[in-house]
Parts: C-alpha cells; structure tokens; sequence
C-alpha cells in the first residue's frame, strides 16, 4: 500500500500498541475491546462493517497495534483513504518537551494529580506515525477531514467499547491541525525517532519546513 504525494500524518497514541498475542489485548488503553464490540463500532461507520474489521485485524498483525488503531486504519481505507508506515517515535514520561508539543497548556499545569498527568499517562510510550492519502485531494483539505473522522470514530468507541473504571482518558489517535501544528508535531515526534522508513519524509513535503 503506496501514498503517492502530498500527505497528512495521522498518529496511532500510546495507548493502542498492545502486549501480548492478541490484537484485541489493549492494557494501557481504557478500553477493553472484543470483535463484538468492534463490530458494533464499525456498524456506525460508512460501508461493510464485517470488512472494515478484517481489514483492521491484518493491519494490526502488519504493524504489531492494537484493533483499537489498526481499525481506524482500516476505516479510513474503507473511504478511499491509503496509509503508509512512516516511523516510530518512543516518548519517555519525563520528555515534557515532546508532549508540550502536543500539548501546549502543559506548561502551565501544575501538581502529579488531574490534566496534566492524565495528558502524561496518555503520551508516552511508542507512538506509530503514519502518511494519510487519498487521489486528488489536498493534504491540507484531508487534514481538517480527518480530524473530523478521528472525533467520529472515538464517539463510537466510547459509545460500544467496555471502560476501565480506573483508567484515565484515551484519545486513541492524534491528528495534527493546520500546517503549523502538522510541521511541529512531526518534528517533534521525528526527533524521538526509530524503525523509520528511510523515505518517512517525502509524503509531508513543506509541512516538515520552519525553525
């Protein structure tokens, strides 16, 4: 699976990386899906429900994830949009400098209780970047429409997926914002790099450009 030109990134969290076997085994997620519950996540979704969980499941077994990301994947296939491996970025609990990227209010939140460690519990860890694509369609128009997708596709998870009561808040996938904040957040997340593919950058063009 090829994206050809302009690219926008889309960032599998954390929290979607599995341990174990299984690509339904999500520990660090607060959610514990099952393929019924995923199923019925998908029957809110554009097309045939039963493919897009196939497909999400031999995503998930490509990228070593959890169907929780190899499902949005897939989903986002299912609407014609093509993803690529880019890289893999590992982000340890004290690299306030990465998170703050993601999340700029993090500065100004104080204490080991409430926002700020929820936002810390939730972004560090390996994050998996990969290159949205879709034919004759703008990086930048694709961007604001994925962002749209992200925020659908975690209403149903939260809707069909079993919680863990004790879990703090997971956002599941991250999608950059604007041309400024695409550039920022993959420069940030580049400088924590590994398992790349040694042709990352070419989708992004000028968005990986400023100071």
């Amino acid at each position: 699976m090829t994206v050809q030109g302009e690219a926008w990134p889309v960032v599998l969290k954390p929290t979607v990386v599995p341990v174990g076997d299984s690509c339904y085994s999500c520990p660090s997620s607060l959610y514990t899906p099952t393929r019924r519950s995923m199923f019925d996540v998908f029957e809110g979704w554009p097309g045939n429900s039963a493919a897009v969980l196939d497909l999400g499941e031999q995503i998930c077994g490509r990228h070593d994830v959890s169907i929780l990301g190899g499902g949005f994947l897939a989903a986002l296939e299912q609407l014609g949009i093509k993803t690529r491996y880019s890289f893999s970025a590992t982000v340890a609990p004290t690299d306030d400098a990465v998170v703050a990227t993601l999340y700029p209010d993090l500065r100004t939140l104080g204490g080991p209780d409430g926002r700020r460690a929820q936002i810390l519990a939730n972004n560090t860890g390996t994050f998996m970047v990969f290159a949205a694509g879709r034919r004759r369609q703008a990086a930048d128009l694709l961007g604001h429409e994925l962002d749209v997708m992200k925020n659908v596709y975690r209403r149903l998870v939260e809707q069909h997926v079993e919680r863990r009561a004790a879990q703090s808040g997971d956002h599941l996938v991250h999608v950059p914002v604007g041309g400024a904040e695409c550039g920022s957040h993959l420069r940030a997340l580049a400088s924590r790099a590994h398992r790349a593919d040694p042709d990352w950058h070419a989708p992004f063009h000028g968005y990986l450009q400023g100071p």
